[in-house]
């Protein structure tokens, strides 16, 4: 087990930070974890090959498990066939695209005002609503949005077709979020049908925030060494 690396992949507008709880468990834990801070969300000009690479080189050769959150689910999807020690894919609340297609393209399946969005001239966008206290999340979520505020993504990290998918020659977990008010259920649910498994946790979009134990005990049964 502490030869796994777990690769934590955040979502659109989210930093590295919104991990925290998760990454406290997965250390209690004995499990190693490394955290991604995406290149779309740092810079205007940055682009989805970008986010894949920054994720390659973060995984480096040793054997790692990638967990991607909403957007990051694309960006491991990618990143897979050139990580060379993956072991495991694990979607939170998620996509899984097939080759030409983009996080966009599952969103727009069946869209949802959970996250509207204020586009800029410059390529990104930002979400006008961000950790509102309006009953969807928990103070221990509110609290990872408060401290972490949402960070401009550049658009086309979004939009981007995929040119691999990684989830057709790795094994790889679907974590639907039940009450998720950011990309619906369904969508979910739906793409998750391309895993090797799925499950659903009664949350909302931040799964990783709102039920970290849980996620983390799922991670620990994929690194755990079989046999």
């Amino acid at each position: 087990m502490d030869d796994v690396r777990i690769v934590l992949v955040h979502g659109a507008f989210c930093s590295p930070g919104h991990w925290d709880y998760l990454a406290d468990a997965l250390d209690a834990r004995g499990l190693r974890s490394v955290r991604a801070d995406l290149p779309s969300m740092r810079m205007a000009s940055a682009s989805f090959p970008d986010d894949v690479e920054h994720v390659r080189r973060l995984a480096g050769d040793t054997p790692s498990i990638l967990c991607g959150h909403s957007y990051g689910g694309a960006v491991i999807s990618q990143a897979a066939p050139v990580v060379p020690g993956v072991l495991h894919l694990v979607y939170l609340a998620s996509f899984l695209p097939d080759v030409g297609e983009s996080t966009f393209d599952w969103i727009m399946k069946r869209p949802m005002e959970g996250a509207p969005l204020e586009l800029h001239d410059d390529g990104t966008a930002t979400v006008t609503e961000w950790g509102v206290d309006d009953g969807r999340y928990n103070p221990a979520v509110l609290k990872l949005f408060h401290d972490y505020p949402a960070r401009p993504m550049a658009i086309s990290a979004a939009t981007t077709p995929l040119a691999t998918a990684g989830w057709r020659t790795v094994p790889s977990t679907a974590v639907c979020a039940r009450r998720d008010t950011v990309l619906h259920p369904d969508t979910q649910r739906e793409s998750a049908e391309r895993a090797t498994r799925s499950m659903e946790l009664d949350s909302d979009h931040l799964v990783q925030g709102e039920l970290p134990d849980k996620v983390a005990s799922l991670l620990t049964g994929l690194a755990l060494p079989t046999g």
